[in-house]
């Protein structure tokens, strides 16, 4: 029985002999491992476990890894499993031909440890990155939904649209009534200059209650912020901060987090 711990690689080689000892490599590396001799066995194996990386080897009697891959690829059960293969075949035309097949890297014969080893590692590691990002983008999602809704019951967006409104109706501002006092004044208009000096202290008044209803939303906004802040620090456990920790990217060799254990987080959080 597997580790569920572990990353789980499937690896297909029709050469017993060679499938022995590469799987012996991985198995070292930390990896766990099965062990196939076809690209159909490969295929049925990946929809049943969902490993976390096939090793192909190009040559096989039944299907080859090429048609393998693109099997794998085209399979929406298979399709997100990063690929990896192994040939004898070094040429050009064989590799750019592997990485058309949906192939993430490729490793020549005779297999070396530490080459296999650092290349499982990169393509794990860009998987994570991969899944991290996907992460984080459900949490923003979530996050930008709740702040809508507080919003909402907050009534903020009736207030700011309400100030919307005021501001293009009274459009003029003190200055430019102020400018009119003057004009006014310079043409011994008093009564033009009287309702002017109205309306500009007017304008200053409206300022000043602006001004006020900003600050009251910028302590509303600070406040939506320490509650999201502070409510999702106090709901994370222990264990729970550890999950998001050991979902990071910072070494693929370590115990694997199980993707269902951050999505089950992100959901008991309910952002």
């Amino acid at each position: 029985m597997q580790d569920s711990k572990q990353y789980q690689v499937i690896l297909a080689d029709d050469d017993c002999v060679g499938r022995v000892k590469v799987g012996k490599i991985l198995e070292l590396g930390g990896f766990g491992v099965y062990l196939v001799s076809s690209g159909a066995e490969a295929i049925k194996l990946a929809k049943e476990v969902h490993p976390d990386l096939i090793v192909l080897d190009v040559m096989m009697g039944d299907l080859n890894g090429f048609e393998t891959s693109e099997l794998l690829k085209n399979d929406e059960a298979t399709y997100d499993i990063p690929i990896i293969f192994l040939t004898g075949l070094d040429n050009r035309f064989s590799i750019i031909k592997a990485l058309r097949a949906g192939a993430v890297d490729y490793i020549i014969k005779p297999v070396e440890q530490k080459d296999l080893i650092a290349k499982v590692t990169a393509a794990l590691h860009v998987k994570n990155l991969a899944m991290d990002k996907i992460n984080l983008l459900k949490i923003n999602q979530a996050m930008v939904e709740q702040v809508k809704t507080m919003l909402s019951e907050l009534g903020i967006i009736s207030r700011v649209n309400q100030m919307k409104e005021d501001l293009e109706s009274n459009s003029l501002s003190a200055l430019d009534q102020l400018a009119e006092v003057r004009s006014s004044i310079e043409n011994y208009n008093e009564d033009e200059a009287l309702a002017a000096i109205s309306s500009a202290e007017s304008s200053l008044q409206f300022s000043d209650r602006v001004s006020q209803q900003l600050n009251e939303l910028a302590k509303v906004f600070t406040q939506i912020h320490d509650t999201l802040t502070n409510e999702k620090t106090a709901l994370m456990s222990a264990e729970s901060k550890e999950v998001l920790d050991r979902s990071s990217t910072d070494s693929v060799l370590g115990d694997k987090i199980d993707q269902s254990a951050v999505d089950d987080l992100l959901n008991s959080l309910d952002i």
